[in-house]
Formats: structure tokens, sequence, C-alpha cells
């Protein structure tokens, strides 16, 4: 089977077999966390790095009077908190959405698998770098694309994100998010974001029961959102089963 870290670090630079085989053998202890779980709380100081492989978790922040600012959706091959290898803290939290699958390795074990491969280093500093370019285009979500525009968006980087890891199912992709989930990743009310959901089925650009989603329409979706995945870094190679849609992939 696939790794999706691997999948996911060899868009970002070659590796050779044995760099493959440490990431392996770093990787190696795997549990299973359930759904809607905290996995960290802002102030917490780690001592072992988490890397999802199945499902999906989310980093948010909670203000003072509780209500919640979702950062981003974290999908498989993606390090969870990795920032706290080099700041040890947290200045985010995470929670599970569904059930996960998860890696877990020691942050001495990183240092050492880091230090070991300058490949290996490298594409670690870029998909730190591509995590960072996800940021900054949620900024701009936020402050100037429009509701249906948000939304629109928010499906497609999903999209193109467990494409590009080999989690696209034959029913589309799965995603457990409530629609006050979407809301607080958009910053919209959940009333709101049912309208746009029911105006983006309507006009048959996605379909979506609260548990997957698909993209009947991708041409017409991503220009809706105005979406480009020059952001995402997104390579397809060879481990990748299923087909980035060809106006996601980098030219």
């Amino acid at each position: 089977m696939s790794h999706p870290l691997l999948m996911k670090l060899k868009q970002a630079m070659p590796l050779s077999s044995d760099e493959e085989a440490a990431i392996r053998l770093a990787l190696g202890h795997w549990k299973v966390i359930p759904s809607r779980q905290h996995i960290a709380c802002e102030g917490d100081r780690p001592k072992k790095t988490t890397v999802l492989l199945d499902g999906l978790m989310y980093r948010y922040v909670t203000m003072a009077d509780g209500r919640r600012q979702i950062l981003s959706f974290i999908v498989p091959g993606d390090f969870c908190d990795l920032s706290a290898v080099v700041e040890g803290w947290m200045d985010h939290a995470i929670s599970t959405l569904g059930a996960c699958t998860v890696a877990v390795i020691e942050h001495d074990s990183l240092d050492r698998l880091i230090n070991s491969s300058h490949a290996i280093r490298t594409a670690l500093w870029r998909d730190t770098l591509r995590e960072a370019a996800i940021h900054r285009v949620w900024v701009s979500n936020l402050g100037r694309r429009s509701a249906y525009e948000r939304l629109a968006h928010l499906f497609c980087e999903i999209a193109v994100r467990l494409d590009a890891v080999g989690m696209k199912r034959t029913c589309g992709y799965d995603f457990m998010a409530t629609q006050t989930d979407i809301g607080d990743a958009v910053g919209l009310s959940a009333v709101h974001v049912n309208r746009m959901l029911q105006q983006l089925r309507c006009q048959n650009l996605i379909t979506y029961n609260g548990n997957t989603f698909a993209i009947p329409d991708w041409e017409r979706l991503a220009e809706i959102a105005g979406f480009s995945a020059e952001y995402l870094r997104i390579e397809p190679c060879d481990d990748v089963p299923v087909s980035i849609p060809p106006s996601a992939q980098l030219v």
C-alpha cells in the first residue's frame, strides 16, 4: 500500500529507496484516534509528532467567547504538529473529524531522520512552505471571496489534496465535516453554508451528503472559485493511482 506521506514528499523532492525505507521505519508506530477527539490543545508542549495516514483532522483556534475559527483541514500525508518540533509548543489546537489512523514519531527520532538526508530535509522544508501557502490562500478567501466562492474554493482544494495522495473513492471524497465545521472554516454561519450548499447542488457543481462529496463539473466549479492549484505544489507522480483534474496540475 502506498504511504500518503511518501507520496506527498516525493512530489516535493525525489527520494531514494533507502530514504523511503528510513521514513517508513521512523513512522512505523500506528494507532487509531476516535472521531471528534482533540489530539493537541493550544499551549501544549508535545514530545512526539503526528502524521495523518487516513481520515481528516482540522487546525483551529478558539476565541475568548468560545467561537471557533478553523485554520485548515489536515489530509492524509500531512504532519499535524510539525511546528512544535522547532518551537516546542502549540499555538493552535487540532481535532479529528472522523476516526483517524496516525503514525507517531518522537521529536528526537524525527531530528535524526531529518539530519540523515539532504533530500528528506528538503522535502520536509518544501512541505512546510506548502502549508504556509495554504494559510495565505485561506486568508485571501476570507478577505476577498464571496460566500459562494469560498465554498467552491474549499471543495476544490480538498479534492486536489486528497487526489494527490490517492484518497479519491469510487463515490468521491470522504469529508466528515458538518455544516458548522465548514462555516467555521470559511467564516459563515451554518445557515449561510446551507444556502450556499443548496445553490452548488442545484447547479450540479457538487454532490454532498455530510460524509462524502463529488464534483460533477470540475471546470465550472474551479472557474467559480477562481481556483488554481499552484499554491499546493501538486506534481503528478507514479504512485498516485487517480487522475488529478487537468486544470489543477502544474505546467
